[in-house]
């Protein structure tokens, strides 16, 4: 693989996680209106870039950021889990993701203690993560469109932002399924080639997030107007 290449890629990956700002921004600015699940979506658009900034910062010192992908991997899935907690939380649905949650930080520390260990990415612990997630979106799906509850869907940020969270987990669980793969076989062109699918998503998901808090910021909404019941 050519250095052009690779620097061409570095570019890339910094541009994505940049991107990630511009929710951010929105969220903050708009913070005091926003309902509770976004406001866990906001924490999501500045621990993805912190983490990557932890990540080259890793690479720069110690030539290493296997234990920085394993947190970043852990962060992100918890907050996504605690988002549809707080969505569901007036359903009968709040308890089940609550234990979900506990369960989740349980085999994820299993997954990097035991199971994978730090030399590898912990692609079990992502794999349970994107299964949950996707579970819990179609739940939303279930109880907005075959009751009929949802209007407009393409202006709804919920549901544009579950699209998107949903599309992201079905393509990386893959990715990270087979990542370990490639690591193992020092196949450098391979592993580039899965990340710069996995950052096409990344990007994927920061425009609709920005979208989502778009649509949500300008106008006050009741706390609970996003919130299943």
């Amino acid at each position: 693989m050519s250095d052009t290449w690779i620097k061409a890629y570095v570019a890339f990956e910094i541009s994505v996680n940049l991107t990630f700002f511009l929710p951010a921004i929105l969220a903050w600015r708009w913070w005091p209106r926003l309902p509770p699940p976004f406001r866990v979506l906001a924490l999501l658009t500045i621990f993805i870039p912190v983490m990557f900034g932890f990540s080259r910062l890793a690479i720069a010192l110690w030539k290493y950021n296997l234990a920085v992908g394993h947190a970043t991997t852990f962060g992100e899935g918890l907050l996504y889990l605690w988002y549809f907690r707080r969505l569901f939380k007036n359903t009968k649905y709040k308890p089940v993701a609550t234990i979900l949650m506990a369960a989740y930080v349980a085999f994820a520390l299993t997954d990097s203690l035991y199971l994978e260990g730090f030399d590898k990415l912990n692609s079990y612990t992502n794999a349970v993560e994107s299964f949950l997630c996707i579970s819990f979106i179609f739940l939303y799906f279930e109880y907005f469109l075959l009751k009929g509850k949802l209007n407009s869907p393409t202006r709804n940020p919920v549901f544009i932002t579950n699209c998107a969270i949903l599309i992201y987990m079905t393509s990386t669980v893959g990715i990270y399924l087979f990542l370990n793969n490639f690591i193992a076989q020092n196949d450098a062109d391979a592993v580039y080639r899965i990340y710069f699918i996995n950052l096409v998503m990344l990007l994927f998901l920061s425009i609709t997030l920005a979208r989502a808090f778009w649509l949500v910021g300008p106008v006050a909404t009741p706390a609970d107007r996003y919130c299943i019941s």
